[in-house]
């Protein structure tokens, strides 16, 4: 089970302009689905994820705009501010080869989690404004045309970004600490377009039937890029006398999304004045 909070209120503004008879102004608050995802820190996934909480949230007014002069056509505009958090983590494997040729093909990598830095990130971008529109065509009692369309929303969080060695990890016998914290990390990430469309009929009064298609763009957001990295990695006094580590190169986690489209059917039956059923699929 989740909490997903939602709700608003709508109030016709016909009441007060008669020449806007059938439009609304509205305002609501709602969040997209966004579960707690926890998976096996030891298992093959950990290069891809071991835990990810993401939390979106949109509030905001809108605008329906009718008027009776154009009995067939209604408008809408709405305005969004909207709340991003992100927190993940996922495992690196850190790879011996002196020479750096090879990589994971040198003869003395192998991939065990020994070799794991955990990433653990946590960030927030508590304001980014954003819109959305769309509209209804009714060109006959019977059929109504609807669609709508919500841009791409690239938000930058701020945020730490904790590194974390492997207790077995052979890279400890030259480091001081098995961990390092960057407190001031930017993360960027894109939430892509989504445009909607739907046609509802109403062959007889008490029934109606929808069909509708939703299509995402997840195509635009193929990594999350971690920059203003700054990591100081303090080294063991040693013969070898190695100096402190500091990384500062951004991080790539690639996603490989691809775009997502759904068709929708559904429909629901008035049986009584204070009565109805509805079905969709």
């Amino acid at each position: 089970p989740m909490l997903e909070p939602q709700g608003g209120f709508a109030l016709p503004l016909g009441k007060w302009i008669p020449a806007l008879d059938g439009s609304a102004f509205a305002f609501g608050l709602y969040v997209p689905t966004s579960p707690n995802m926890a998976f096996d820190p030891n298992g093959p996934q950990r290069y891809g994820l071991n835990d990810s909480l993401i939390w979106q949230i949109y509030a905001g007014p809108s605008v329906a705009l009718h008027t009776p002069k154009v009995p067939w056509l209604t408008l809408g505009l709405g305005f969004e501010y909207t709340v991003l958090r992100v927190d993940e983590a996922l495992a690196i494997s850190s790879v011996f080869d002196l020479d750096g040729s090879e990589g994971p093909n040198d003869p003395l990598y192998t991939d065990s989690q020994d070799n794991d830095v955990v990433l653990d990130l946590h960030t927030w971008d508590y304001f980014k404004p954003s819109w959305n529109a769309g509209l209804l065509v009714t060109p006959a009692p019977w059929l109504k045309i609807g669609a709508s369309v919500q841009p791409a929303i690239t938000y930058k969080a701020q945020g730490s970004l904790d590194v974390r060695f492997d207790e077995s990890n052979p890279l400890n016998n030259f480091l001081e600490d098995q961990e390092a914290k960057d407190e001031d990390v930017e993360l960027t990430v894109t939430v892509p377009w989504i445009v909607r469309a739907g046609v509802e009929v109403n062959p007889i009064r008490p029934l109606k039937v929808e069909g509708s298609f939703v299509w995402t763009k997840w195509s635009d957001s193929q990594d999350l890029k971690i920059s203003d990295v700054y990591l100081k990695l303090h080294t063991k006094d040693s013969l070898m006398q190695l100096d402190d580590v500091v990384v500062t190169d951004d991080v790539h986690i690639p996603t490989g999304f691809k775009d997502a489209w759904s068709v929708r059917l559904g429909g629901d039956y008035q049986i009584v004045d204070w009565a109805r059923v509805s079905a969709g699929g």
